[in-house]
């Protein structure tokens, strides 16, 4: 990252990003014995390259410009990936399902161009922000399956390589209003369109694309009647992207504090990779600071996101089967609560504890697969629990040492499944801790640090439903080794 004042209006900034990333199959599991480990992921940018210019025309009226050029090479090969088979009628309608398994080579290379022009004026009391998006690029994207065998009929060999388009335009405004000194609130409207492919990643791929239109209105409050004490609220609707896109922009990222902008709410362990997917979310929260050097804060968010998506599959009315493609609805639904307790001991010491509490639904249909085919296709409906309470306490020392102990205890219950008349238990409920310890060194401003490491110390295994999300755990007790430097 390079920025530099040119003139006392004008400032330019640079930034380059060179990524190459080697790994198996990080998918959070419940039994880590579902992992493939046949599955080899390679996925290389290089470079991303940014660049930025900022002019100031008067105190308060700016002009913000962003370019760049995004790319990613993805290439996956899986020696055992689960295949969907559709049998059909004369009429084109599903009759029966099965499944298989077949080695799968695959790559995916994406590049794309983004330009996004902004405008601010600011005012006393009055912030008002409005900007335009353009970003287009294309997939070409490969894909080879060998011969299996589902329930017993043969289905062979392919070989695909799609080229699609990507395009979307965003424009939006944003307006900061500070009604009275104490109490501000936030107004915006956005306007996107998405030009898309339904199905790149999940092979065997499609050439089909889509686009969606979506106006976006978004409102915030923020209201510190004292100086210790704040109140925050927001309501946002947004539309997400295709691949990281939706990470590369100028528009504001946050509402009152809470994000609105998302890649993805559900958890890709469970619905995978999913593109133009439709957000929406609510948020409510209070932070206070007392007297003791105590700071306590409560938040309460509700997410929904939902996506209508083309799945990979075999289909035919007699034997071969062709590569094909079969729709599916994903509504996902997410309630979060979180309190905080922060101490400061002394100079040297603070402690803190934070409560979480999640309650996901998910509910997933394919909608061209009838009940009496396989009901849980047709209609499902999942929901987990989980509450989690971190504790912690932290010592520095001026001249550089640190050191940090955590704990974490997790509780996971009521994983049910629904399908047709059906109800069950999907996975029984779990309840764990785990100790994490840390010692370091921080040189002289902050130039360099070195820091150590023993995670779950206890060496305590567990089994979690992705379907409520949660940071990835360590299943043995693991020894760490960070060096950080900067220039």
């Amino acid at each position: 990252k390079v920025k530099q004042q040119i003139t006392d209006k004008d400032s330019i900034f640079i930034q380059a990003i060179l990524s190459k990333t080697e790994s198996g199959d990080l998918t959070q599991y419940y039994y880590n014995t579902n992992a493939h480990t046949g599955l080899n992921v390679n996925e290389e940018q290089k470079p991303i390259v940014l660049a930025g210019y900022h002019h100031e025309f008067a105190p308060g009226i700016h002009l913000l410009f962003l370019t760049g050029y995004l790319n990613d090479t993805l290439t996956q090969t899986d020696t055992n990936q689960s295949m969907l088979v559709l049998a059909l009628n004369g009429a084109g309608q599903v009759a029966g399902a099965a499944g298989g398994q077949t080695p799968v080579n695959y790559q995916s290379g994406f590049e794309a161009f983004t330009e996004e022009l902004q405008g601010i004026i600011q005012t006393e009391n009055h912030n008002t922000i409005v900007g335009l998006r353009f970003q287009s690029g294309t997939f070409d994207t490969e894909s080879q399956t060998s011969p299996f065998l589902a329930s017993g009929f043969p289905v062979g060999a392919t070989s695909q390589n799609i080229s699609s388009d990507f395009q979307r335009i965003s424009a939006y405004a944003y307006h900061y209003w500070t009604i009275v000194q104490p109490l501000q609130i936030v107004a915006g409207l956005t306007y996107d369109r998405l030009d898309y492919p339904l199905n790149y990643r999940i092979a065997p791929i499609s050439a089909t694309e889509d686009t969606i239109d979506k106006i976006s209105p978004k409102i915030g409050l923020t209201w510190t009647p004292t100086r210790d004490t704040t109140v925050r609220g927001s309501y946002t609707r947004s539309l997400g992207g295709v691949s990281f896109d939706e990470s590369v922009r100028l528009e504001p990222t946050q509402i009152a504090g809470f994000s609105q902008a998302y890649r993805s709410i559900l958890s890709e362990s469970i619905g995978g990779a999913a593109a133009g997917a439709a957000f929406e979310t609510f948020a409510l929260g209070a932070e206070q600071k007392l007297n003791t050097r105590t700071y306590l804060g409560i938040e309460g968010e509700l997410r929904k996101s939902e996506v209508d998506r083309l799945i990979g599959d075999f289909a035919a009315i007699i034997p071969p089967f062709a590569p094909s493609s079969t729709p599916e609805s994903l509504d996902y639904r997410e309630k979060n609560l979180f309190v905080t307790v922060n101490q400061l001991i002394d100079d040297n010491w603070s402690a803190g504890v934070r409560y979480r509490l999640t309650k996901s639904e998910l509910n997933d249909q394919f909608t061209a697969i009838p009940a009496n085919v396989n009901a849980r296709a047709n209609n499902s409906d999942q929901s987990a629990t989980i509450q989690q309470i971190s504790l912690y306490l932290i010592f520095n020392e001026a001249c550089g040492f640190f050191a940090r102990a955590e704990s974490l205890w997790t509780h996971q219950s009521d994983t049910t499944l629904e399908f047709g008349n059906q109800s069950s238990t999907l996975y029984p409920s779990e309840n764990f801790w785990q100790v994490n310890l840390f010692a370091g060194y921080r040189f002289a401003r902050r130039h360099a640090e070195v820091r150590l490491g023993l995670l779950n110390v206890t060496d305590q295994d567990y089994n979690l439903n992705a379907l409520t999300p949660y940071a990835y755990l360590p299943h043995d007790r693991t020894f760490t080794v960070s060096v950080k430097l900067n220039f």
